[in-house]
């Protein structure tokens, strides 16, 4: 039973995939998404026994044999590879499994994960060498993720990945430019095949991590009391409106606004419409209670703007000025329950995969190797030295 597959959990560990993206060094959100919505959990995270079947990615190279596969082949390297593991550059090993350069560039090559690593980093502008270590420590926590798909013989078939890679596909307009997007990452037919099924495994290893994390209603009802001011729906809004009867008056209206004219006086002294003897004010109004025309002018308005002339009725023009917003009403219990609720259990889900990675890292053998910051520190050690070390390394 994987409960983060059913309607409800993929809903709310969505919201922690670009988080846990970031977290673990995942090559994709589309292909979380995919295991969350279900879809690659047609065999309930566990594949059947066996089989061999060949997958063609992009067209460019011969089809790769492909079985069901296990995390096994990552944290037990696979019957003759271990020749490439031994030839390929490593930045680190986790309980003997290698984190190899490759996947290390791989990682920061990518724009849109390098920028989550740099807003998970907290540093305005991080320097190159450490967020290289940074990014390290991501590809070690998901080696170790990796390493707990083995444990719960989590496994991934040939048709789940099949699917995967077609969700990918959809991100680009051809397979040009999906060809072209995996020689960018340094990835071929293999190494992509690899890296999605890394990344299934990932998120179900997440979600088996996760299996009775869960809100009570009292906790519901505790956030809501202590945050009810901020729990709000609806908007209202001040304005100020002048009503003009040709374009030309409303754009020398607008050229005075902009040198500096007082939007109210104004409206007193130019303005046709009702409210002119006051300043044009409309007071606070709900936002939808307000012309569908004027509601989308002023969502695009800031406290203090006008608008541009707006076309009201025949040929008279309508310049609004935003004098303020503020939040309608607070919402009850009921209306603000689902929010709360995925506020929280996204905050306690992540808190519980953080704790595990903590317990994790002190349990395990983790070696940076040489050519990474620190790894004088990890590379000659003993165990027990290693453990007191590792943990100031990142």
């Amino acid at each position: 039973m994987q409960p983060v597959m059913n309607q409800g959990g993929a809903g709310e560990m969505r919201s922690l995939c670009k988080p846990v993206a970031a977290l673990t060094g995942m090559l994709s959100c589309a292909v979380m998404s995919l295991v969350l919505d279900g879809l690659l959990a047609s065999s309930g995270g566990r594949a059947a026994a066996g089989g061999h079947d060949d997958v063609r990615v992009t067209g460019l190279g011969s089809p790769v044999a492909y079985e069901s596969s296990s995390p096994l082949s990552r944290s037990s390297p696979r019957p003759g590879a271990e020749q490439d593991t031994q030839a390929a550059a490593l930045v680190a090993r986790v309980n003997g499994a290698p984190v190899t350069r490759a996947e290390l560039r791989r990682l920061m090559g990518d724009a849109e994960v390098r920028a989550r690593l740099e807003q998970a980093h907290a540093a305005e502008t991080p320097d190159s060498a450490s967020l290289d270590d940074f990014a390290i420590r991501k590809l070690i926590h998901r080696q170790l993720f990796l390493q707990e798909a083995a444990r719960r013989n989590l496994m991934v078939s040939v048709v789940e990945l099949d699917r995967a890679i077609s969700a990918l596909r959809q991100h680009f307009p051809d397979l040009g430019s999906f060809g072209a997007w995996m020689r960018e990452q340094g990835l071929d037919d293999r190494s992509l095949i690899d890296s999605l099924r890394d990344d299934i495994l990932t998120a179900r290893a997440m979600g088996a991590l996760l299996e009775g994390v869960e809100v009570s209603a009292q906790q519901v009802q505790d956030y809501y009391a202590s945050h009810r001011e901020d729990l709000v729906t609806g908007e209202e809004v001040r304005l100020r409106l002048i009503v003009v009867a040709s374009k030309e008056a409303a754009r020398g209206i607008l050229t005075d606004l902009r040198q500096g004219e007082n939007f109210s006086r104004l409206a007193r002294t130019r303005s046709l419409g009702q409210r002119a003897t006051q300043g044009g004010d409309t007071g606070w109004v709900d936002t939808r209670s307000l012309p569908a025309p004027l509601r989308e002018v002023v969502a695009g308005l800031k406290p203090g703007e006008a608008s541009h002339p707006q076309r009201k009725d025949g040929d008279q023009f309508l310049l609004v000025g935003l004098e303020g917003r503020r939040p309608l009403r607070p919402k009850d219990l009921d209306e603000a329950r689902p929010a709360i609720r995925r506020r929280l259990l996204a905050d306690k889900q992540q808190n519980t995969l953080e704790t595990w990675l903590a317990e994790q890292e002190n349990r395990s053998w983790i070696e940076l190797l040489p050519g990474t910051e620190n790894a004088h520190r990890t590379s000659d050690t003993s165990r027990d030295s290693f453990e007191g070390e590792w943990p100031r390394t990142y």
